[in-house]
């Protein structure tokens, strides 16, 4: 995932930092009055990207231009997708997107953050943490306090009046405020009103407004561009920020989709498909839900599973209380194998490395977190302590990370890396019963949902909540493109939403039994790591080679063995007395 760049402009912006979204082929240039980038393909294309029509100029037709499928045309001709009509925001200029839209709420038990489909719970209100997109459920709105809501006028002395009752010659606030300056419109006068953009004008005062693509700042007069890329997450890979609006860019191996441009489509040739654990079945699904086929039957109960692509590999846990097992086969079905058998309790969560050839597992029974080779050997503990319901694990292997959820005492999400080192916890707040766990590579997000407070989020350099309806017991998920898919056991279904909006919610299909764990079955949700020590004659290691965070590896010994003082060769405890 390179970014081959041909020409940048150093001043006033220096572009060449978009080399590190990946995007193959793409040269930026810098705006001329802005600190904004843009693309030659966005010149003369009608907008304003660069905020001082710097990529606007000499441009030899000013037709207006199509809106594409799935996008909406508003009657200016600008063209916003059709996931922003009917969120009770007026994006287009007349707010023609949100014309005959039929009303769309929350459950009681959930506020609505106003101008969004998103729902928060109501506890979450008036906390001191902003969950909606622009802080609603920290605002008046939300009732944190005491002040006249939107359709009310405020008097001097403190008191909320209906705004039909101003300028009517009563002086129904009691200090005559209600009656005066009244019928004065300041808009008329933008020295006046100071508004920067838009202003309407009420019977006493005004308000000022911005076009769609700017907010307005604290002083409630100035309007500033809204970095979308950073608020609304609109793009399923890279997010370019413009004057007023944005662009969506896609990381070799992709191109955006003529029906969005949003979202970007695979193109390896590759067809994807879900795999998942049934209890006493492993399936695969096609991702519209229109092909369900059986790839292992017969099973006690199947609950964790993994892949490892290059091989044609499938890995499951399968969990019963007379006794556990680890086992493995190939995709068609051939050379079934017991990799573990003892010491097992309740192994929830399962992960490959494909990089170091190693398996990972986590036991809420035994509250470890552990590994092994790829054919069971030289099993050891990775995490004995600080461990209470460990239920679900994932690799990063570009960065050397293990991820894991845990829904006990202390409900968390924690990070160590693959070797043992750098353990953290990440995420502690507003969790209590982390299920679902699942990396975006792309976009470097962590997603989790938790199965108690029925929400799904994720967190990169802040945290976003985006779905938070019908989702009863989320037990796992994953994710490709631009969607997310999640297994429930109160539903007993497979679904799936947009990975950032929440929109588009969808049930694939509803099965007999609940089921367990899911994954993507594509070379894409297991990424090259090139060049790896581990890769070669297993790092010099005797045993174990584990990855370590930043790109480097470490040997490592099965359980009752330790490292020579080459730190390569596995030794047992019994030779060392020797």
């Amino acid at each position: 995932m390179c970014l081959k760049v041909l020409l940048f402009f150093p001043e006033p912006t220096d572009c060449s930092r978009f080399f590190r979204l990946g995007v193959k082929g793409a040269s930026f240039q810098s705006c001329e009055k802005t600190t904004l980038c843009y693309l030659s393909s966005w010149v003369c294309d009608g907008n304003n990207d660069c905020g001082d029509f710097s990529d606007e100029r000499n441009c030899p037709d000013k037709r207006k231009l199509k809106c594409p499928v799935n996008f909406f045309a508003c009657p200016s001709g600008r063209c916003i997708p059709m996931s922003w009509t009917c969120d009770k925001e007026n994006d287009c200029e007349n707010g023609a997107d949100e014309t005959h839209c039929e009303s769309k709420t929350c459950s009681p038990e959930a506020f609505q953050c106003p101008g969004s489909h998103m729902c928060v719970p109501q506890r979450w209100k008036c906390d001191g943490d902003k969950d909606c997109p622009d802080g609603a459920d920290e605002s008046v709105k939300a009732g944190c306090s005491e002040t006249c809501n939107d359709s009310a006028f405020m008097c001097h002395n403190g008191k909320c009046l209906n705004e039909t009752l101003l300028c009517d010659r009563n002086d129904d606030c009691g200090d005559g405020s209600d009656e005066l300056n009244c019928f004065i419109n300041e808009c008329l006068n933008s020295k006046l009103s100071g508004c920067s953009q838009l202003c309407d004008d009420l019977k006493i005062g005004f308000k000022c407004r911005c076009h769609p693509g700017f907010q307005l700042k604290r002083d409630g007069k100035t309007c500033v561009d809204i970095d979308e890329c950073t608020t609304t997450y609109p793009c399923s890979q890279r997010c370019i920020n413009t004057h007023g609006s944005f662009h969506c860019l896609c990381v070799d191996g992709f191109e955006l989709s003529p029906n969005d441009p949003t979202i970007c489509k695979s193109t390896s040739g590759k067809e994807p498909y879900l795999i998942f654990a049934n209890r006493y079945y492993l399936r695969k699904l096609n991702l519209d839900g229109s092909n369900y086929t059986l790839i292992k039957q017969g099973l006690n109960n199947a609950v964790a599973l993994d892949f490892h692509y290059a091989e044609q590999m499938i890995y499951w846990t399968d969990v019963t209380t007379q006794g556990s097992m680890i086992r493995r086969m190939r995709m068609n079905g051939s050379n079934m194998e017991v990799l573990h058998r003892t010491s097992l309790s309740n192994p929830d969560g399962l992960a490959v490395d494909w990089v170091g050839g190693n398996l990972y597992w986590c036991d809420k029974g035994r509250d470890t977190i552990e590994v092994s080779k790829l054919n069971g050997a030289y099993r050891t503990v990775l995490v004995n302590s600080g461990l209470r319901e460990p239920r679900a694990v994932a690799l990063d292997v570009r960065y050397g990370y293990l991820y894991w959820s845990d829904w006990g005492d202390n409900p968390h999400i924690g990070r160590i890396g693959m070797d043992g080192t750098n353990r953290s916890v990440i995420i502690e707040d507003k969790i209590t019963w982390p299920n679902g766990l699942t990396l975006d590579f792309i976009n470097d997000r962590i997603y989790w949902a938790d199965a108690r407070e029925d929400y799904i989020a994720f967190s990169s350099d802040t945290r976003k909540l985006f779905l938070s309806q019908d989702i009863p017991h989320i037990f796992a998920m994953t994710l490709f493109e631009e969607y997310i898919y999640w297994t429930d056991w109160e539903t007993k279904s497979i679904n799936r939403a947009h990975k950032s909006l929440g929109t588009n919610k969808s049930t694939l299909i509803s099965t007999l039994h609940r089921p367990m764990d899911i994954h993507i079955y594509h070379p894409y949700r297991q990424p090259e790591v090139l060049n790896h020590p581990c890769q070669t004659n297993n790092g010099g290691c005797s045993n174990l080679c584990l990855l370590s965070p930043g790109g480097g590896y470490k040997c490592a010994c099965p359980t009752n063995f330790y490292l020579a003082n080459d730190q390569r060769t596995c030794m047992s405890n019994c030779t060392a007395k020797i």
